[in-house]
């Protein structure tokens, strides 16, 4: 199995931003979501690309042993009311969801057999990952097979820094050896380079939901070893304590809003949330 240089996995699809611009730079396109409205919305938005065999829909969820129904065909989704992008497999993302306020209401869908994904699409050049909790499941497939992707992106754990360190070594062991972190508070200002060294030239404005720049495209001095990365998380979590839904200080009334009035200020995300990106080798 090699890897295919024009093919990119878009997991957590939600409503194709990520998608649209992988499209745009010519890479071909296989897409994985669960929730079943923005699935077939995604094959309404991309019916040009599906029919012409650069797009694929993957609809239903990714799930591990974490999950606790291995190997069954369907598996409980929770479809969050206030916010889609927040739709997961984990009942523990439920309960957080439901701590700053939102409801989630569950349903039944299909599981993904995602070893069999890449065996049957290929393994991509690029691996974007964001499927609120379930990310490590993804991660842990690549062990099943030769080959691995040249970059994947997953979306960071912010409070729990053991798992943060899991999540890193587990990376290490799949082969990656340079990272990089990425605010993603800060990609709606990213500008695409020209010329590009992923795929084709283009302009894109990017969404504040979307994950933006990816592989040789991100700055070239941003990529970092681990022990680097592993201190750089810790200053993060060290803002999450300080300033997270779970800290004193937004215990305060008024607080929250004054908090969010020192991001708008300073442009300084208090805590912000954040991609973790991983390059294969050196």
């Amino acid at each position: 199995m090699s890897v295919h240089a024009d093919l990119i996995y878009d997991i957590g699809f939600h409503k194709g931003e990520d998608t649209a611009f992988y499209l745009k730079k010519g890479f071909r396109v296989v897409a994985f979501e669960a929730h079943p409205r923005l699935a077939e919305q995604g094959r309404q938005l991309f019916a040009d690309a599906l029919r012409e065999g650069r797009f694929t829909m993957v609809e239903g969820a990714i799930v591990g042993a974490e999950s606790g129904r291995p190997g069954a065909a369907t598996v409980n989704f929770y479809i969050n009311e206030s916010k889609d992008c927040w739709g997961t497999t984990q009942g523990s993302w439920v309960d957080r969801n439901a701590r700053v306020g939102t409801a989630s209401r569950a349903i039944t869908v299909a599981t993904v057999d995602f070893v069999g994904c890449l065996q049957t699409h290929g393994v991509p050049h690029f691996m974007k990952i964001d499927i609120e909790g379930s990310d490590w499941y993804c991660l842990e497939a690549l062990r099943q097979v030769a080959e691995r992707p040249d970059f994947v992106s997953i979306e960071s754990e912010r409070t729990d820094a053991g798992r943060a360190q899991m999540e890193i070594a587990l990376l290490e062991s799949l082969g990656y050896r340079s990272f990089q972190i990425v605010q993603q508070t800060r990609v709606p200002w990213q500008v695409v380079p020209n010329p590009s060294l992923e795929g084709n030239a283009c302009t894109h404005r990017f969404s504040l939901d979307s994950s933006g720049l990816f592989g040789a495209d991100l700055p070239a001095g941003g990529w970092v070893d681990r022990m680097e990365i592993t201190a750089a998380y810790e200053q993060i979590f060290a803002r999450h304590r300080a300033f997270g839904e779970r800290s004193l200080l937004r215990r305060f009334p008024g607080m929250g809003r004054a908090l969010w009035e020192i991001e708008k200020r300073f442009g300084v995300p208090l805590p912000g949330w954040y991609d973790t990106h991983a390059r294969l080798g050196g």
